[in-house]
Parts: C-alpha cells; sequence; structure tokens
C-alpha cells in the first residue's frame, strides 16, 4: 500500500501524544532535525517517506517499551537511555530468550507454592544463594519470554 501522508501521521501524531514523549526526543532518536516533525505537526510540510519510515519503526519501539513497563515512570527526555532500551529491544527480538524446560518450570512452581528454599537448593544441587540467584534468572527469562509473546498477539491482531 503507498505511502499516505494524511492519513498515515495522524495516527503516527496520536501515538506520539499518547507516550507523552517530546518531538525533540523523537527526532533525536530517529537522527532528524526537529523541524521535520514541528513542520508536519503544524500542517506545513508532510514527512518524506523514507523519514516517517524512521519515525514510525522508533515510536514503535516506544510504544512497546511503555506497555513492557507500565507501571514505571519513563524519563522520555533521555535519549542515551532510550536507545538503550530499543537496542534491547531490537536484541531480544533477534534472539528471543529460550523457553523454560519442565524442569526448570517445575523448580519455580514449587518456589512459588512455598516449598522450603533450602530443601529446593538441595534437591538441585546447589546452594540456597545460588539457587535463589537461578530462580532470579528463570523469573526474568519467563518475563522475557511473557514480553515476546505478547508482541506477537499484538503485533497478529
Amino acid at each position: 500500500m503507498p505511502y499516505t501522508p494524511h492519513e498515515e501521521q495522524p495516527t503516527l501524531f496520536a501515538d506520539i501524544e499518547r507516550l507523552g514523549c517530546s518531538r525533540k526526543t523523537i527526532a533525536r532518536l530517529c537522527d532528524h532535525q526537529e523541524n521535520v516533525l514541528t513542520r508536519a505537526l503544524a500542517g506545513t510540510r508532510d514527512i518524506p517517506w523514507p523519514e516517517f519510515r524512521v519515525i514510525r519503526a522508533v515510536v514503535d519501539d516506544l510504544v512497546q517499551i511503555k506497555q513492557r513497563f507500565p507501571y514505571v515512570p519513563i524519563d522520555w527526555s533521555d535519549v542515551a537511555s532510550l536507545r538503550k532500551l530499543i537496542a534491547d529491544l531490537h536484541e531480544e527480538q533477534a534472539m528471543p530468550p529460550e523457553p523454560l524446560t519442565a524442569a526448570e518450570s517445575e523448580r519455580l512452581a514449587k518456589f512459588s507454592a512455598g516449598v522450603d528454599v533450602g530443601d529446593l537448593a538441595i534437591n538441585a544441587g546447589m546452594s540456597k544463594s545460588e539457587f535463589l540467584e537461578h530462580v532470579e534468572s528463570l523469573l526474568a527469562r519467563s518475563a522475557r519470554i511473557a514480553a515476546v509473546s505478547k508482541r506477537q498477539v499484538v503485533a497478529a491482531a
């Protein structure tokens, strides 16, 4: 479908508005001049397709980040941190986390059910602190798996 600025730009602008992210930050993340967005928002100039494509991709990434951390305040002016979050998101998309094995899922279930950590650690052949670190890594991995799955469902919708 060809790019139609009068149809696609309002959706982009609405997404930027919902994020609460400034034009300056978006422009810096896209390595564009802020005036491209300013003139487009003012209705005095359409965003050319190559720039629109880059801006749309960055805004989509920021929307995913906001959805992933709905209760975490995000400093939309910290371009360096936002670039890192976007890079992490892209890395995760390129190399999705491995699903939990049956044994890992069982360990998490028992841990969540309140089984004694000492017993779980012994059964896993680990010290208590090693087991807790293992549980922490499993929880982080399962959160990444859930985030990737959520993005796939949203993308399919």
